[in-house]
């Protein structure tokens, strides 16, 4: 909230003036540091912005995500994007492009649930993870 005096009428402090602004959390990306996986790792304020300006990759994954809202990007999904763009850098933060924001402000659509009540949505596959951070020394990965 925002406090201050509005003059009234030409003398000074005889009105009160409140603006309230309000908004969600988790509105904005955000870095999960070292420290929330690892003990003894580094937190967000131990964290050079040198070590954040990275090499963006991303991966337009969209057509495969309207055929299939749950698709989860593999290892045969960063083939497909190296073969037209050349291997990812090392280095690199690795972004999936989703469509998933074109949902929004819909919560049912957002959230996507079948008919047992879970929820759906695109992500990774535990194959595209490892050629990323084993193979190809990603340093972050990410999504719309």
């Amino acid at each position: 909230m925002v406090f201050g005096f509005k003059p009234s009428q030409g003398t000074l402090g005889s009105g009160f003036l409140v603006h309230e602004y309000r908004h969600v959390g988790q509105w904005g990306t955000h870095v999960d540091p070292p420290a929330h996986f690892i003990e003894g790792g580094r937190t967000v304020d131990a964290l050079p912005v040198e070590e954040m300006v990275l090499p963006l990759v991303v991966l337009d994954v969209r057509a495969q995500v309207n055929s299939d809202p749950g698709f989860a990007a593999t290892d045969a999904t960063i083939r497909a994007h190296e073969a037209e763009h050349g291997q990812i850098p090392g280095q690199a933060f690795v972004a999936l492009l989703t469509g998933w924001g074109a949902r929004w402000p819909d919560p049912a659509a957002m959230d996507n649930r079948d008919a047992h009540g879970n929820s759906r949505a695109p992500g990774w596959d535990v194959s595209a993870l490892r050629v990323l951070f084993e193979q190809r020394d990603t340093v972050a990965i990410g999504h719309d």
